[in-house]
């Protein structure tokens, strides 16, 4: 299965519906800006070999949404995620940089 690219609104619905969110930006960006979701999963992608058996589902059939700064760790990520057999990903299109644009949910350090 493809991943696909969703758009900042869509990936809001559907982390509001429960579907698991994962932002893989290194710790200094996200102290400076995170969005502002329930549930969220901090994964840096520095540490997200190490670290995502962990914290990642087991169940390789759930819906993950991966977000990053712009999309394309994030992409990186999920195409790992796929190569393991995860099957139902979805790339945050245009990353924090697009849902801050948009005044979507975020919590900020300025």
């Amino acid at each position: 299965m493809a991943i696909k690219q969703i758009s900042p609104q869509e990936a809001l619905e559907m982390a509001k519906l429960g579907t698991v969110f994962v932002d893989v930006r290194e710790k200094n960006e996200t102290d400076f800006l995170r969005y502002d979701l329930a549930n969220i999963i901090y994964l840096p992608l520095s540490e997200f070999e190490s670290l995502y058996l962990t914290k990642i589902p087991k169940d390789k059939n759930i819906e993950i949404i991966l977000a990053c700064r712009s999309g394309g760790r994030s992409m990186r990520v999920a195409q790992v995620l796929e190569d393991q057999g995860y099957s139902n990903l979805f790339n945050l299109s245009g990353g924090i940089l697009d849902w801050s644009a948009l005044q979507l949910p975020c919590i900020s350090k300025e």
